[in-house]
């Protein structure tokens, strides 16, 4: 919890992401069975929506080194205690990572079961 709120902002849209892509990752997993085809089209968008999270994680840590740089370019601040704000400001934006990609493992490992279990049952409608 500590993580997510050191990231911030970014967390948030990484949650946004990992949450749709879980829909559809689940939507594909309850059609293979139906429509095997179809779900592993399926599955695979979601495959694909579940490197958002990460994605949008990766984002939200250059976006808050980019922020703790420009706080720490005026001469407002002294000299010896700018490194010390950056390490901070960097450890904080640097959760971002993590966040992101924990939130997008479940919808990964869903996608993947659905893509599997889709491949599955297209196999055997066709013997």
């Amino acid at each position: 919890m500590e993580s997510f709120r050191e990231c911030g902002w970014p967390a948030f849209a990484a949650l946004a992401a990992g949450i749709l892509a879980t829909l559809v990752a689940i939507t594909a997993l309850a059609l293979a069975v139906a429509k095997p085809r179809g779900s592993i089209l399926l599955g695979v968008l979601a495959l694909a929506m579940s490197l958002g999270a990460p994605g949008v994680g990766f984002a939200g840590m250059i976006w808050g080194r980019q922020q703790t740089d420009a706080a720490l370019s005026g001469p407002s601040i002294s000299p010896e205690f700018k490194q010390k704000i950056r390490e901070a400001g960097y450890d904080e934006a640097g959760q971002c990572v993590p966040v992101g990609a924990s939130i997008g493992v479940l919808p990964f490992v869903v996608a993947g079961i659905a893509i599997a279990v889709g491949f599955a049952q297209k196999g055997k409608t066709k013997a």
